[in-house]
């Protein structure tokens, strides 16, 4: 939502675009209870297993990404270097 300088407020309809394959079939193990995460810098983030269930790898912005569709952009793994599963 926008404002102008009247205060008066417009509505706007945004999408962000981001191509890759879905990540489960990439696994070996498809009925996981989670998955582990390490991204470039060596952190490590479990995500659980219905979080993941449509979730897209793509690369943005020259980084590996996995993107959550009930997340918001700001909080997506990114800079990701290893992802295992339990």
């Amino acid at each position: 939502m926008l404002q102008n300088e009247e205060g008066e407020t417009s509505h706007a309809l945004v999408a962000n675009w981001a191509e890759g394959t879905r990540l489960l079939p990439l696994l070996a193990n498809s009925s996981l209870e989670s998955i582990i995460i390490t991204d470039a810098d060596g952190e490590k983030i479990e995500l659980a297993g219905e979080e993941i269930i449509n979730t897209v790898i793509a690369i943005v912005r020259d980084e590996a990404t996995l993107i959550l569709p009930d997340r918001d952009r700001s909080t997506l793994p990114t800079n990701i270097i290893e992802i295992g599963s339990n």
